[in-house]
């Protein structure tokens, strides 16, 4: 089972039941994923799509790749969004300037964006202020070292599950709690 099914099967839909709630997925791509979340997530009633579709030289994972394919990808995820469009706010910036660009209350935050170390890092430590008390603060791709290094550094206790995914439920400034 993929990420953008165990987010919301076994995540969103039963931590907040149908209470509608906001969102951010940092890293969209193509938006596959954030359309397969919001077809199963009904509750979400804005998700931020953040994602700068940009080559970046010298860099890893996706953001290598050459800007024709970030240009193509953008245009399939708003494609794919199109259908969701009073659902969603696609932001075409990094991680780190979209977070002036999301309300200050989040009920939750899926980083799977720029897996780079560095940046990765910055995600977990800006964004994290961002999700309220009881939101639910998570990610992809868990197997990565040096991911599975700062979520346990800087966030201590945490879930996993299906498809190397990490999350937990902010009860105060760094305080965690099990689903």
């Amino acid at each position: 089972m993929n990420q953008n099914e165990f987010l919301p099967r076994f995540i969103l839909i039963p931590y907040f039941g149908d209470k509608e709630i906001v969102g951010v997925e940092i890293g969209t791509g193509g938006g596959g994923g954030n359309v397969a979340m919001l077809m199963r997530a009904p509750n979400i009633i804005k998700l931020y799509c953040v994602d700068p579709w940009k080559h970046v030289e010298g860099a890893h994972f996706e953001a290598a790749r050459p800007q024709e394919w970030h240009d193509l990808t953008y245009n399939a995820a708003v494609k794919r969004l199109e259908a969701y469009k009073d659902r969603t706010v696609i932001l075409k910036m990094g991680s780190d300037e979209a977070i002036n660009h999301t309300p200050d209350e989040i009920d939750f935050v899926w980083v799977d964006g720029n897996h780079e170390e560095e940046q990765f890092k910055r995600d977990v430590i800006n964004w994290l202020p961002k999700v309220r008390m009881g939101g639910i603060y998570g990610g992809h791709d868990y197997q990565i070292r040096h991911i599975r290094e700062i979520v346990t550094e800087e966030l201590g206790w945490h879930n996993t599950g299906e498809d190397f995914t990490w999350w937990y439920i902010k009860k105060s400034k760094k305080s965690i709690m099990k689903l």
